[in-house]
């Protein structure tokens, strides 16, 4: 025989009769198609994570009772009494229709959060009538009934929850996978005002197993009508299909009432005033297995994400570059995807409001909050922009000018940080790998570059200038940064 197939038990057809082996061969088959799909969905450390294998569905019906649909699920179960050395720790979750799951009564006074909760097991169905030869030694044959088919039943049942003002969700049973967060209101008159969240999501195929990112949707978008010099812009996170890829698992953040906003409590962008110009920070989309959160809408319902706004700046597979914490106060790496940079206004602990492009974000009244301004005294340096996103290489600058003189010219030079940018004199705008560009004050209108490109560690802006006087005055202003966020794709099933 050619080839190597997976592990099989070899059979002698005069033993079927008698022995057990036929059968053991489809279990050593089933572990071995078990252990490739293990896999195919293990993390960047190589540990196979526990998912399902379509949506699931869990629907009000009556009094206090949901019904949970179909479902299919994997449960990386290696801790399991029961297995032997013929079984996959990659356990099979199957469950068929269960019209009544009946939860508690709620609190008349707090929420609570319950749980959804599967047992792997096996059942066999099929039972019939066969001749089954009862004594090979007599040759004895008699009519028996027997069951056919033999798979996964898993055991669904609720965990309930502790009502509390904040409720948190009980500890998952050993041995159990959660399938569900359902948030139970305080005075429920039926389950019809229940919240399910899914706790167990899809996982992506290899080599995306192993990745984050955005998938679908998660545009960022803040409330432009308000004043930032008195009140914080708001923030959400909109999109009809927002799908977002975390640590493998595909998360469905989708809000029909707006996904929450929260802060990183140990990293918070507002917990101190901006300086002279807009404080970058980065904002975060938080869930999944790493960082479960089931966080309360406020038109009812949970959502498996949250947003969370951190002064941490992620690294370079999207996720922080420390730990950051989550409303259900769990620090996470894992557990979050950067989806986009946002700022707070200078000298207040406020949110500005921006605007966001596929590729660049847009700081509304940049130009009076990002300013550098220097008075002219000869060729020196603004510095480096104190706005600038670690994440960022790129932006968007208005230049303006002051002077006595109005044929007088503003020359800023942007050294792009890779070397070699130093001014040559008061009268040249010639730069060594430096970007320059002009404002002539006669022309009346500030100018603008074309995005410029920069080492985000240490971009330096010059300035220079041509028939200025004493005490003119040069000013330059980020307009927009790019953010750095990609998407990913073809990979959602």
């Amino acid at each position: 025989m050619g080839g190597v197939p997976f592990s099989r038990e070899k059979i002698n057809a005069r033993e079927t009769a008698l022995s057990s082996d036929e059968n053991r061969s489809y279990q050593l088959w089933s572990r071995e198609l078990q252990n490739v799909l293990a896999a195919g969905s293990a993390d960047p450390v190589g540990v196979p994570f526990s998912c399902a294998l379509s949506a699931l569905a869990l629907t009000f019906t009556s009094g206090f009772q949901m019904a949970l649909a179909d479902g299919d699920a994997f449960f990386y179960f290696p801790t399991d009494p029961s297995l032997t050395v013929d079984d996959s720790p990659f356990e099979v979750l199957r469950w068929r229709s269960v019209p009544a799951l009946s939860f508690a009564t709620p609190d008349g006074t707090n929420p609570r959060i319950d749980l959804v909760v599967a047992q792997p097991a096996s059942a066999d169905t099929d039972l019939v009538s066969r001749n089954i030869l009862v004594d090979p030694s007599t040759r004895t044959i008699a009519a028996q009934s027997v069951f056919k088919t033999s798979g996964p039943a898993a055991i669904i049942t609720v965990v309930t929850g502790t009502p509390a003002g904040t409720p948190v969700p009980p500890a998952v049973p050993s041995g159990k996978c959660a399938l569900f967060e359902v948030l139970v209101p305080a005075a429920a008159p039926t389950a019809s005002s229940f919240g399910p969240c899914p706790r167990l999501s899809r996982r992506a195929e290899f080599p995306w197993s192993r990745m984050s990112g955005i998938l679908s949707g998660c545009r960022l978008t803040w409330d432009c009508t308000v004043d930032p010099t008195t009140t914080s812009s708001g923030l959400t996170m909109t999109g009809p299909s927002s799908l977002v890829l975390i640590d493998g698992e595909i998360l469905d953040a989708s809000a029909l009432f707006g996904v929450p906003v929260s802060q990183d409590t140990a990293n918070n962008p507002f917990s101190i005033a901006a300086g002279a110009t807009d404080k970058p920070y980065y904002i975060y989309l938080c869930g999944g297995r790493h960082a479960p959160q089931g966080t309360a809408l406020s038109g009812g319902g949970m959502a498996p994400v949250a947003v969370v706004e951190s002064l941490v700046a992620p690294n370079n597979l999207g996720q922080p570059s420390s730990a950051i914490t989550t409303p259900r106060g769990t620090t996470t790496i894992s557990g979050a995807v950067y989806i986009g940079i946002g700022f707070v206004r200078a000298g207040t602990t406020r949110r500005h409001a921006c605007v966001m492009s596929e590729d660049m974000t847009y700081i509304l009244g940049a130009a009076e909050n990002t300013s550098l301004t220097k008075t002219i005294t000869g060729a020196e340096s603004f510095g480096v922009p104190g706005s600038k996103p670690a994440v960022s290489t790129r932006a968007f600058i208005d230049v303006g000018v002051s002077a006595v003189s109005t044929s007088a010219t503003a020359i800023l030079a942007l050294d792009r940080g890779d070397g070699g940018g130093v001014p040559l004199s008061l009268g040249s705008p010639t730069l060594v790998n430096a970007l320059c560009f002009v404002k002539n004050n006669s022309s009346g209108s500030n100018a603008r570059t074309a995005p410029f490109f920069f080492n985000p560690a240490n971009a330096t802006v010059w300035q220079t200038g041509q028939g200025l006087a004493a005490g003119d005055v040069v000013t330059m202003s980020i307009q927009a940064y790019d953010h750095g966020v990609t998407k990913l794709s073809g990979i959602v099933r």
